[in-house]
């Protein structure tokens, strides 16, 4: 069966979402990241994803039957006539 989904920009609701998703994905997978304390790791790059944010331009998806249940999302901005994705996460769903 194919679910239809709804790329919408975000609202309020949606930001802890995203910082958490970004925060603990980027800390899962970073092999660099392997060995650093999740309590140093977590405030530092919370800060830095907070701020890219405020400049940031955020598309996320939805399922169009629930739009508070995000399924992924992309951050970027546009600069100096480029396109740069700072990070993009799309949910596991078994």
């Amino acid at each position: 069966m194919i679910a239809e989904v709804r790329i919408r920009s975000p609202v309020e609701s949606d930001t802890n979402f995203i910082v958490g998703a970004w925060l603990q994905s980027f800390y899962d997978k970073n092999p660099a990241l392997r060995f650093m304390p999740w309590k140093l790791y977590k405030p530092q790059q919370e800060d830095r994803i907070k701020k890219l944010l405020l400049y940031s331009e955020v598309l996320v998806t939805s399922f169009s039957t629930d739009p508070q249940n995000l399924l992924a999302y992309m951050v970027y901005e546009r600069f100096q006539g480029y396109f740069i994705i700072h990070y993009c996460y799309t949910k596991y769903i078994s």
